[in-house]
């Protein structure tokens, strides 16, 4: 076994450097166009960029935080009030939209998205700060169902950034403060249903995208990981299971879609850090040691791979 595992290892490293998404195409691929638009809201003297976020108010990722447990220790909402809660404000999109997106609030902003559009609201009177459009060219061939479900936000000394996938095979990453685009990098590839509709997650300087169509398309799903600033890509993960693989008992046999297809990458997914691994007793399932390294990215029981040797 101890030469059998480093031989697998350098397999998968072999195959990941042959991803045509991590390298230069020979011939760039056409890529969409994009605008911002500045509402009333929008503060035209930007503040001091925040070097972190507020744990116990904000919201800055899909599942708030990076283990993915969803959890707000906020008390203000209780069982005894929630049945007296009116809306506060309304904020009309003035499109027809499919709406899958999982709401981020940092420092009194919302942020949220629809399949091209990024917005940005004062989170106490739903004015408009910005909003970011973007343009298919081309539209993507297969796009079933025209969602995204939202964006990561990351702090740094040098400003805030949001990051994004599109539905042509696209992640890119705005300004969070003025909504303008920083960046674009071709992820994926739509000719084959390769979509971009989750939202990603950014941690310790990477944005970490997975692709959506296996489960319409067959495609293989993979995760992938970016340099925040540069957008170079500074790994990948591509050991998603098949679908269907173990078969139980009393099960039909698989079909041939599903011996091509593979499980999809389109959902958020959750970093281990050291503090669960320290108390791994309280969670509902035991945590092995390899989940819990410093590091370590979850697809719930599928997979799981090091961010900083990027072994799977």
């Amino acid at each position: 076994m101890r030469t059998v595992v480093p031989l697998f290892v350098l397999a998968v490293a072999g195959a990941c450097s042959q991803l045509v998404f991590l390298k230069p195409p020979s011939v760039p691929r056409k890529r969409g166009s994009s605008s911002t638009v500045h509402g009333s809201a929008f503060a035209s003297e930007s503040a001091p960029p925040r070097a972190s976020v507020n744990e116990n108010t904000d919201w800055p990722m899909y599942n708030r935080g990076y283990d993915g447990t969803r959890f707000s220790p906020l008390a203000q909402i209780t069982a005894a009030n929630v049945s007296s809660l009116v809306p506060a404000c309304t904020f009309p999109l003035g499109v027809k939209a499919n709406m899958q997106t999982g709401l981020v609030a940092v420092d009194g902003t919302l942020y949220f998205t629809t399949a091209t559009d990024t917005y940005a609201i004062d989170a106490a009177t739903c004015a408009l700060r910005w909003r970011h459009g973007y343009d298919y060219d081309p539209k993507p061939p297969f796009d079933p169902n025209k969602v995204n479900r939202g964006v990561a936000y990351l702090a740094g000394p040098d400003g805030a950034r949001l990051f994004r996938g599109a539905n042509d095979g696209r992640v890119m990453a705005l300004d969070a403060g003025t909504g303008e685009e920083l960046w674009s990098a071709v992820a994926g590839d739509p000719s084959k249903g390769e979509t971009f509709p989750a939202a990603p997650i950014a941690w310790n300087g990477m944005v970490f995208m997975g692709n959506a169509g296996g489960d319409n398309f067959a495609v293989k799903g993979r995760l992938m990981a970016f340099d925040a600033k540069t957008v170079d890509a500074s790994g990948a993960f591509i050991s998603f299971r098949k679908m269907g693989k173990r078969r139980r008992r009393g099960r039909p046999a698989r079909s041939a879609f599903q011996k091509s297809a593979a499980h999809p990458g389109h959902h958020t997914r959750s970093i281990r850090p050291p503090a669960l691994c320290t108390h791994r007793r309280e969670m509902p399932r035991p945590i092995s040691s390899r989940r819990c390294a410093p590091g370590a990215i979850s697809t719930r029981t599928q997979w799981s791979g090091s961010t900083r040797t990027k072994e799977l």
